[in-house]
């Protein structure tokens, strides 16, 4: 499917993150894409979950990224042959870890062949390359290098940015602050105060991380709760009607690649 991109419209894009991390993750991607404004999903093609997350979104109105991951689960190449990524036990080594080393002693040609081999992974679970690249947790200056090489290398456009604008192809995009509240009218209110300050003609990219918390989400990562709030909110009627009448037009990757 293709979205409208309109010049007189406020286009945003309201992408998912975390696909495959667990099962609970993508129970609640599912539904923010199925019931909510979610237009594209970043699948994390190395986790067990994976391919439950892609079965749960056959024939969703998603485009379906590649959400390159060093600092979660296993590597999909055997360990010996990324050895600067893991750590004793066979598994990427975490992300504080790259917080406080900023990738130092990171071999990049193991980046760049650990990038490839999961975009294979990708391919087998979807039949499809990834409509965009983006990356998991770390922002050390080699891993964006290392995304960016393979995204251009194989023809997939990228999308690095934290913030501020990002070229994703030939599309500019406007990447907006993350929000996280304790409550789902404080976070709605949030969100649209970002939103609101979105002119018509471009493009912009709220990033949200749905999902229900599961044991496997409590035991390996400090986002849980935030997670069922960006379920909410992505579903939330009050949420899609202020889109609606502030002529916000949702639309994704793949489409921005089109105009």
């Amino acid at each position: 499917m293709i979205r409208k991109v309109l010049s007189n419209m406020k286009n945003v894009i309201f992408r998912a993150d975390d696909l495959g991390y667990s099962e609970g993750v993508n129970c609640g991607i599912a539904k923010a894409v199925r019931e909510g404004v979610v237009s594209c999903v970043g699948v994390m093609a190395n986790m067990d979950a994976a391919q439950h997350g892609i079965d749960l979104l056959v024939d969703a109105e998603a485009v379906l990224g590649m959400h390159a991951v060093m600092s979660a689960g296993a590597p999909v190449l055997p360990p010996h042959e990324v050895a600067s990524l893991v750590d004793g036990n066979g598994l990427f080594k975490s992300s504080s870890f790259y917080r406080e080393n900023q990738g130092k002693d990171i071999a990049f040609e193991e980046l760049i062949n650990e990038i490839d081999a999961q975009i294979e992974r990708f391919y087998a679970m979807t039949n499809r390359l990834p409509a965009y690249l983006d990356f998991h947790a770390v922002f050390a200056p080699c891993f964006v290098e290392a995304v960016e090489e393979v995204g251009s290398r194989r023809g997939i456009p990228t999308c690095t940015g934290l913030s501020g604008l990002c070229m994703v192809g030939n599309a500019s995009v406007t990447i907006l602050p993350i929000c996280h509240e304790e409550t789902l009218e404080k976070q709605r209110r949030a969100v649209e105060e970002q939103l609101s300050k979105v002119t018509a003609g471009g493009t912009s990219l709220y990033i949200l991380h749905p999902g229900y918390v599961d044991m496997p989400l409590l035991e390996t990562s400090s986002v849980t709760l935030p997670r069922c709030f960006d379920v909410a909110l992505a579903c939330d009627g009050q949420f899609r009607e202020w889109l609606r009448k502030n002529d916000f037009e949702i639309t994704d990757f793949a489409s921005v690649q089109q105009f």
